[in-house]
């Protein structure tokens, strides 16, 4: 397990196979855990890296992510295995950072095109609304690319990668165009480049707050209507909906405690959330930290929550009351978007940390 830089990693070895490595870490711009892999002898763990090995080479992934000269294209041509778009944003050459700035943005691309194809095909709006923090799947977009690696932010090309070769209703057809342009969209949204962490934090973030539960719940209801209104989807639309984002608790640098973002929606005013009581889902049950020798050495999940905050900004949109391990927020006077309270957990090696659970009243 290590602290990733942003989205990409000069990390250690978590498993490896004869020929690829996986790595494990937590994302520092938006304190999430992700995994990523890459070829045997990489230096860089990213998104990027994820797909090559199911693609076959690094070309076809820089052809369908454009940056071989399309819209998206890099000067240098870099090894994605080496090429440190973390090292390169903080150069004090414009070139070097242009770079750095192009693939960063390539790799928030890849995590978000490969997580929202997930949600289309796997995901299901959880009852509690708790959104899951699951893996993208970087295996399916990645064999995709080897078989065809045209550009992939088209909406014809993208609906094709949904339909996936099946035999779907016209009405389903057209849920699963709409699900290809709200994944366009949001990797248009991006725009060329990044430009720092709190940049790179909204977008992850984003994914999880606003791109998979958009993407699930417009696959569940499937019908002409909300396909329509998943059409009329826009760039716009989107950097106003993830803004709440590039607001983050900073990630732990001091002890081995990492509290994990949760996210939850509701069409109520009202929503539960349990909080280190166990059962599911629980807010505490993606919050990692490093066991000491004592308690057994390895990761451990889970804690005890002591108290609840919400920031002065946020007290006129949701108010947050916690007992008995449940936690109750309410939208206040009916506010509609998202949202968010902070929470401090407790391990039983006594170190605390604080944490961050966005809400969305739809």
């Amino acid at each position: 397990m290590v602290r990733l830089p942003a989205i990409s990693s000069t990390a250690g070895v978590d498993f490896f196979t004869e020929q690829y490595v996986t790595v494990q870490g937590i994302e520092s711009a938006g304190s999430t855990f992700v995994q990523f892999t890459g070829p045997l002898g990489s230096k860089i763990y990213s998104p990027l890296t994820s797909l090559i090995d199911s693609a076959g080479s690094q070309a076809k992934v820089k052809q369908a992510f454009g940056l071989d000269g399309g819209v998206f294209f890099l000067a240098t041509d870099p090894d994605l295995t080496v090429f440190d778009p973390v090292v390169a944003l903080a150069s004090s050459d414009d070139a070097t950072r242009r770079e750095g700035a192009r693939v960063a943005a390539a790799n928030l691309r890849a995590m978000a095109t490969a997580a929202g194809i997930q949600a289309v095909f796997t995901g299901t709006p959880d009852p509690y609304g708790h959104v899951s923090s699951g893996m993208p799947d970087y295996a399916y977009l990645g064999r995709w690319i080897g078989t065809d690696s045209r550009f992939i932010f088209d909406n014809a090309r993208m609906t094709d990668i949904l339909v996936n070769n099946r035999t779907v209703s016209a009405n389903f057809r057209e849920t699963l165009s709409a699900a290809a342009h709200i994944i366009d969209a949001y990797a248009a949204a991006m725009g060329v480049q990044v430009s720092d962490q709190p940049f790179i934090a909204q977008y992850v973030l984003g994914i999880r707050g606003y791109l998979q539960p958009e993407l699930e719940t417009l696959v569940q209801t499937n019908t002409p209507a909300a396909a329509a209104a998943a059409q009329l989807v826009t760039t716009d639309t989107i950097r106003t909906r993830i803004a709440v984002f590039m607001e983050t608790v900073p990630i732990n640098t001091s002890g081995f405690l990492f509290p994990g973002p949760d996210f939850f929606w509701t069409a109520s005013d009202t929503v539960s959330i349990r909080a280190g009581a166990g059962g599911l889902p629980d807010i505490t049950n993606n919050d990692l930290y490093f066991r000491t020798p004592a308690e057994g050495s390895g990761i451990g999940t889970g804690g005890q929550v002591i108290s609840i905050t919400v920031p002065a900004s946020k007290a006129s949109q949701i108010d947050v009351t916690l007992s008995a391990g449940t936690i109750t927020a309410t939208a206040v006077g009916g506010f509609k978007g998202t949202t968010y309270f902070d929470y401090r957990v407790r391990i039983p090696a006594g170190e605390e940390a604080t944490g961050r659970v966005y809400v969305t009243y739809r």
